[in-house]
């Protein structure tokens, strides 16, 4: 660890470009990892040189070696601490509410419907997410095989790649990564898209803009957790599955009707 916290804070009482920079990061609220340089020293009108000889004042390679080891120190102080242990209930609770309702009042309805009707109208769809991300998107795969959708949630990235290779024009390809940067998401929904399917992504990025995606729908969760997608990351993406999910049953009512009447004579 190289403690570098304790020298932010010398360097923030320093009027100068540095400190303007290290006290912006001390008090950053977001993740740490996500920030991008050029928009840091947009916002505080410094060179990206300041923050380069910030680095190099730390003992560090450069801006991105600040980023991961300052994210880490702050989530040891943030777990050590007795504060911390006290209020950690009462945080995650407080991180659901409000990722569900910022989540939830941002939604783009229409997006919505649009991406329903693709789901729809297509002769196939094919999923793609690692880690949590995947736990999260087998379940609404799951509820559209119940209503006779055709459509394949594999785990295994390899057999991931195989469904964007094999894609074709009649179908639809739907990646979640909160992060918006999972290589193996982005890959396959190019690759499908290359395919001719249609492709959709759903992440927290709001800096998105690949041209071989044809939808984005965004979460508006703020996920400030030490947990790598955390449960209000989780709440969140599930809330907008969930609102596609209404949409589509409302479109084929008997579907949903006939699994209704099949989970009666389940005991």
């Amino acid at each position: 660890m190289k403690n570098i916290i304790p020298k932010l804070e010398v360097i923030s009482k320093d009027n100068s470009n540095m400190g303007l920079l290290a006290k912006y990061l001390l008090e950053y609220n977001g993740d740490i990892a996500e920030l991008k340089i050029s928009k840091i020293c947009e916002d505080l009108y410094i060179s990206v040189a300041s923050a380069t000889r910030l680095a190099k004042m730390l003992g560090l390679d450069g801006f991105s070696q600040l980023k991961i080891y300052l994210a880490q120190e702050l989530v040891t102080n943030e777990v050590s601490s007795h504060k911390y242990a006290n209020i950690s209930a009462k945080k995650y609770y407080h991180d659901i509410i409000q990722s569900l309702s910022t989540t939830l009042n941002d939604v783009n309805d229409e997006l919505l419907i649009a991406v329903s009707q693709e789901i729809e109208n297509s002769r196939k769809i094919n999923f793609f997410a690692v880690g949590g991300s995947h736990t999260v998107i087998t379940d609404f795969a799951q509820k559209l095989a119940r209503i006779k959708f055709d459509v394949t949630y594999h785990s295994d990235t390899h057999f991931q790649f195989v469904e964007a290779v094999n894609s074709e024009d009649d179908q639809l390809s739907i990646g979640l990564s909160y992060s918006g940067l999972t290589h193996e998401v982005l890959a396959n929904l190019q690759l499908s898209k290359n395919n001719g399917a249609k492709t959709v992504l759903i992440t927290n990025n709001k800096n998105i803009e690949y041209p071989f995606l044809d939808y984005v729908i965004e979460l508006s969760s703020s996920d400030n957790s030490m947990r790598t997608y955390s449960i209000s990351s989780r709440f969140s993406s599930l809330a907008i599955l969930d609102l596609l999910y209404l949409n589509v049953i409302g479109a084929r009512p008997q579907y949903y009707n006939d699994l209704l009447e099949r989970n009666r004579y389940i005991k």
